[in-house]
C-alpha cells in the first residue's frame, strides 16, 4: 500500500513538473516578441529587470487607462518624465495584486522616483479584484513571481496559481503579441443616470463592507510604506468621473488623509474635477483629449509640491 502510495505522489509529481515546464516553454514562445507597456495589458511582459522610471502608476483601469491608446507616449510629453504602469483593469487585480506586482518590480532592481496611485474608491471595497481566478491569465509564467504569490497571494492563490500555469496552454495565449489600442476619439454627448446605475452594480459586486474595507486599506498601507522604503515620493490621487464621487469616497479620503500625515505623501481628490462629457469615452475614463487635459489642467498642477 505505502508503495502504491508512493508511486501515485511520484506519478503526480512528475505530472505537475511537466505542466510547469510545459507553460514556461509557451511562456518563452510568447516572450520572443518584444512587448512595450502600451502594448500589453500584462505587466511582466514588458517589465525588465532593473527599470530606472521617474514615475510609477498604480491602480485598476484609471491607472491602465494611462497608458493604452496610445496614452503613455502622450502622459510621458506632457509631463516630461518616463513612466512605468503597473496598473491593472479588466478587473484581474485589486490592491494586494498591486502591492505584489510594486514588491516584484523592486525585487527585479526596479527603481522610480514616485509612485502615483490612483485609488479608486471601488479598489477598497471589492475583495474579488483580488480572488479572480483568472487574474495572471495575461502574464507570463515566472517561477519567481508564482512562489512570491504563493508565499503573499490571495486566500484563493492555489486557484489562481493553477489557472496561472493552464492558461499559458490556451490559443489565446499562445497568439499574444504586441498591439497598440488605437487613439481613444469616441466621447460622451452627455451625463445618463441609467448608465451609471447601471455602472454601478457592475463596479460594486458586494455591498460596501468595513471589514473589506480595512483589509484592503491595510494592504494599501503597506503599498506605500514599500514606496517609501525605497526612497519614493508618493502621490495619492482619487481620479476624475463625471458623476464625482463614487460610494465609499468619504471613506477613503479619511484613509488617504490619513496616510499622508503618517508617511508624508501627498495627495489630490481630483474626482469632481473633470467634468465636460466630452472628455470621457465613457462615465469614468477619459478619452484621449480628457486624458491630455487632465494632465496639464489637473494632475501637473497637483504634482507640482511633490514631484
Amino acid at each position: 500500500m505505502k508503495k502504491l502510495l508512493k508511486n501515485i505522489m511520484l506519478f503526480l509529481g512528475i505530472n505537475v513538473l511537466l505542466m510547469f515546464a510545459g507553460a514556461l516553454l509557451f511562456t518563452k514562445y510568447v516572450e520572443r516578441n518584444h512587448f512595450n507597456n502600451w502594448e500589453t495589458e500584462s505587466n511582466l511582459l514588458f517589465e525588465k529587470d532593473h527599470e530606472r522610471k521617474d514615475m510609477l502608476l498604480l491602480g485598476i483601469s484609471h491607472a491602465r487607462n494611462f497608458s493604452r491608446h496610445h496614452n503613455h507616449e502622450r502622459v510621458e510629453g506632457l509631463m516630461n518624465r518616463s513612466m512605468i504602469n503597473l496598473g491593472e483593469g479588466e478587473g484581474r487585480g485589486g490592491v494586494l495584486n498591486q502591492y505584489l506586482h510594486l514588491k516584484y518590480f523592486y525585487a527585479h532592481g526596479g527603481e522610480t522616483k514616485q509612485v502615483v496611485y490612483f485609488l479608486t474608491p471601488v479598489l477598497l471595497y471589492e475583495h474579488y479584484l483580488d480572488i479572480n481566478p483568472v487574474v495572471y491569465e495575461h502574464e507570463p509564467l515566472r517561477p519567481d513571481f508564482f512562489w512570491l504569490n504563493m508565499k503573499e497571494g490571495s486566500d484563493d492563490r492555489w486557484e489562481q496559481l493553477f489557472y496561472y500555469v493552464r492558461s499559458k496552454y490556451s490559443l489565446d495565449w499562445r497568439r499574444t503579441v504586441p498591439f497598440a489600442k488605437s487613439a481613444m476619439l469616441d466621447s460622451l454627448m452627455a451625463l445618463d443616470s441609467n448608465a451609471i446605475q447601471a455602472g454601478m452594480k457592475e463596479a460594486y459586486v458586494e455591498e460596501l463592507n468595513n471589514k473589506t474595507f480595512d483589509q484592503d486599506a491595510a494592504i494599501v498601507e503597506q503599498t506605500v510604506a514599500l514606496a517609501k522604503a525605497h526612497d519614493a515620493k508618493v502621490l495619492i490621487i482619487i481620479p476624475p468621473a463625471l458623476f464625482g464621487h463614487w460610494p465609499g469616497h468619504e471613506a477613503t479620503m479619511h484613509l488617504v488623509k490619513g496616510l499622508a500625515t503618517k508617511y508624508k505623501c501627498h495627495y489630490a481628490d481630483l474626482s469632481e474635477s473633470v467634468k465636460d462629457p466630452n472628455l470621457y469615452y465613457d462615465h469614468h475614463h477619459l478619452n484621449g483629449k480628457g486624458v491630455a487635459w487632465f494632465v496639464v489642467h489637473d494632475w501637473l498642477p497637483a504634482d507640482s509640491a511633490n514631484y
